[in-house]
């Protein structure tokens, strides 16, 4: 008697991957300022994995100067698609700049500056062809002088150079809050992330004290948050004017408490309030602050209804308050008024993922691009949701027009592929994730993404070597190890298989797919008892898991309960009848049982 060892990967779930994975990055992007669930906020990190996950993310700008120089090398990080954070002294008084994600070979050109910040010292700066994940925003009001910091730049032109720090002081300086730290800022590190120990970015370096020791000093990450709402058209570098004078930093000065900027602005308050209250699950003292919110917010689109701002704002405090209907409402009138509104876009795209509903967010996305019809990550974002329905065919076009506005975008790159691959060209699938590993290396879905691609075709060993790539670049990663486990088990490596799945329920206990996979792991290891267990709680977490009531109905049949293996059959090949191996583990136990 012979038994499929696992299923590598079914069409059911091959779909509930795809939607997961295919927003992991809006995903991550959502928390730079916005105070969400708390099961997205993010624990300590060792300095290792802080290290891997930011230099995915940092780049290294090379400006010119009016006479066509290079004379400026400097840091930056994504904070979004295709925008780069920096200190405004970096790319002023440029005449033209390129930016490379650290670690890899091709530059792309800096289009211009699409907002800034003067007094702190902050820009934005639009690189469409750039693609790479974007970093975290944390929440820098609750620094303290003793926690831990590291910084990413590029002293001196030395690329992706990781330094660790504490918080020495936070200091007042000519009105203005800046954070010191022991971490050293040398130059050619300006404009890059100060980092806390959960990867998440709370500050930009901006200036060393010449013959001081470690004396460097870097602006809060707050400062950024209103500069991603305030995104105008892109300013050429030449355009931009005279380079800003950089602060003098006294050797000694008070230490006040630190502050974002929001806090200064009218409305703004309350607002502050209710995500710093819903943030720390203090729900009792979020409710007023966020209702005082909503109703200044309200009370302003009253009197200027067109107000996108405010809109935004409003959803805002709605999402914080737990109306996420009336937030999806309030960042769908942001977006209409300001299609460059690109948070209101994913936190709607978020809206109706959660709520499955394909249909709005293909003409949500529709509008947007009546808007703006050269947004490529709407039309990437679209062809997801037509591939939600089904319709890879329309998933591909988008798919493929993203790519046309925007060829090195990676994550259109990984979403055509798996397009491709829903549509049945493997060999599409596969050149569409090398061509996104080629453009970015350190992009884990990608090595992640080429890894189900090549599994799909067979190729274990290659699979095998994506997932670890993957996991070499993020190793709390579930999905990666679930899906090594799963090629390690089809390559008869038990033991290897059953290691993964473990290391996938520690990270998250309550995944039916790892409970799943380490039944299939144990049953091929002999322990039948071990897998029955983990199957059924598998079909606990989810009693549709198809492939837990076939592997269960395999364990059972194998400790001798037909009966009980035939009920398991059953009820896999009518959760998916396409499964070849569900209806022919249940003709041939129907047969044996009739003998």
């Amino acid at each position: 008697m012979t038994f499929q060892i696992s299923t590598y990967l079914t069409p059911n779930l091959k779909q509930r991957g795809r939607g997961l994975l295919r927003r992991s990055a809006a995903i991550v992007a959502l928390c730079t300022y916005l105070l969400i669930p708390t099961a997205l906020k993010f624990p300590a990190q060792t300095a290792q994995t802080v290290a891997q996950k930011a230099l995915q993310s940092v780049v290294m700008l090379t400006m010119d100067d009016p006479q066509g120089k290079r004379t400026i090398l400097g840091s930056g990080f994504l904070i979004r698609e295709g925008v780069v954070a920096t200190n405004l002294h970096v790319v002023q008084d440029s005449i033209k700049g390129s930016a490379k994600v650290v670690g890899t070979k091709d530059e792309f050109e800096v289009a211009g500056i699409i907002a800034d910040d003067r007094e702190h010292d902050l820009a934005l700066v639009s690189v469409p062809a750039i693609s790479a994940p974007s970093l975290t925003i944390g929440d820098s009001t609750r620094l303290a002088v003793g926690d831990e910091v590291y910084v990413v730049g590029n002293p001196r032109g030395l690329e992706g150079t990781f330094s660790q720090g504490i918080v020495s002081a936070l200091r007042e300086v000519d009105s203005k809050i800046l954070i010191q730290i022991t971490a050293p800022i040398s130059p050619g590190s300006s404009g890059g992330p100060v980092l806390n120990s959960r990867g998440e970015v709370v500050g930009v370096a901006e200036a060393t004290v010449k013959g001081g020791q470690n004396l460097n000093f870097a602006v809060p990450a707050s400062y950024l948050a209103p500069l991603l709402v305030s995104i105008k058209g892109v300013t050429p570098l030449f355009a931009v004017g005279r380079r800003i004078e950089r602060p003098t930093i006294p050797q000694k000065t008070p230490q006040p408490k630190l502050q974002s900027p929001g806090e200064q602005s009218k409305g703004s308050s309350h607002f502050q309030r209710c995500q710093e209250f819903s943030d720390a699950e203090k729900f009792d003292e979020a409710e007023p602050e966020c209702r005082a919110a909503i109703a200044e917010y309200r009370a302003a689109l009253h009197l200027n209804p067109n107000n996108a701002l405010a809109h935004h704002n409003l959803g805002l405090a709605l999402w914080s308050h737990g109306d996420l209907d009336g937030a999806a409402k309030e960042f769908g009138e942001a977006v209409r008024l300001n299609p460059e509104d690109w948070l209101a876009l994913q936190l709607l795209d978020l809206w109706y993922n959660a709520k499955r509903d394909w249909d709005g967010e293909i003409s949500e996305l529709r509008e947007v691009l009546r808007l703006h019809p050269k947004s490529s990550s709407a039309h990437s974002l679209l062809g997801v949701a037509l591939g939600n329905k089904g319709d890879w065919d329309g998933d591909v076009t988008e798919q493929r027009v993203a790519l046309r506005l925007n060829p090195n975008d990676v994550e259109a790159h990984i979403n055509l592929g798996m397009a491709l691959g829903g549509n049945g060209d493997s060999d599409g699938y596969v050149a569409e994730e090398r061509e996104a590993v080629r453009l970015n290396p350190r992009n884990m879905r990608a090595h992640y993404n080429l890894g189900l691609a090549l599994g799909g075709k067979g190729d274990s060993d290659g699979a095998i070597a994506e997932y670890r790539e993957a996991l070499h670049l993020w190793p709390d990663d579930v999905a990666a190890h679930c899906d090594l486990g799963k090629a390690l088990g089809n390559k008869g490596d038990g033991e290897g298989a059953v290691t993964e799945f473990r290391e996938a329920l520690r990270l998250n206990p309550n995944n039916d797919e790892a409970h799943w996979g380490l039944g299939v792991g144990l049953r091929v290891k002999g322990d039948f008892e071990g897998a029955i267990a983990e199957e059924r709680k598998a079909l606990r977490l989810n009693p549709d898991n198809d492939d837990a009531h076939y592997d269960l109905g395999v364990a059972l049949e194998l400790k001798g309960d037909s009966q009980g293996a035939l009920q398991e059959y059953r009820t896999a090949y009518e959760l998916d009848t396409k499964n070849d191996a569900h209806r022919q583990a249940y003709e041939r136990i129907v047969k044996q049982i009739n003998q």
